[in-house]
Formats: structure tokens, sequence, C-alpha cells
């Protein structure tokens, strides 16, 4: 069943699906393509703009985390990342499961 991304929270890492309460994740997929095309055009941003030496290597090292952080919206609003099940070895140990049976 579908739900819309609003339905859950922004920045955790896990959530509770929202018809059935399963415990799900968000599957991290285009990771190294993010990755390697954030140090390109970070790396390449300044000497297009013609920065050498120590301005060179500041404004790369400033323009990396925006460009990520610009890729990373641009893929996922391409390509958004299916929710997968937690594995249970994963869960965290705060994860209240109503249907386990209390041991006697």
């Amino acid at each position: 069943m579908a739900f819309h991304p609003s339905q859950v929270p922004t920045f955790a890492t896990s959530f509770p699906c929202p018809n059935c309460g399963v415990e799900l994740k968000y599957a991290a997929q285009h990771r190294v393509i993010i990755a390697v095309l954030s140090v390109l055009v970070a790396a390449g941003l300044p000497f297009i703009f013609g920065l050498k030496g120590v301005a060179y290597v500041f404004s790369a090292a400033v323009a990396l985390p925006l460009v990520w952080l610009l890729m990373v919206g641009i893929v996922s609003s391409i390509d958004p990342p299916p929710a997968q099940r937690v594995p249970e070895q994963e869960l965290p140990l705060t994860v209240l499961k109503l249907t386990d049976k209390r041991k006697r």
C-alpha cells in the first residue's frame, strides 16, 4: 500500500508505516553516483570561475556539502528511493513491538 512521504518524519532513519505500523526505512540508492558527481561539480565550479590556490580549495570545500544536498534533492525527485522493511537486528531498542508475546 502506498503512502505520501509527508506522512513520515523528515530526518528519521526509520519510521513506522502509516498504514500498518511496520518499521520501515528508505533504501539507500545512487550513493556512489551522487558522491562522485558532487565531488566533480564542487571541484569543477571554482576551476570554471578561475580560482586558484587557497581560494580554490576553500571554495571547493564550501561547495561540496551544498552541491551534495542539491544532488540528493534532484536525484530523489527524479527517482525516489523505495521504502523497505527494517531487519530485526537493525531495530532500535526503543521500538515497542506490541505483537510480541510476553515470556512467562
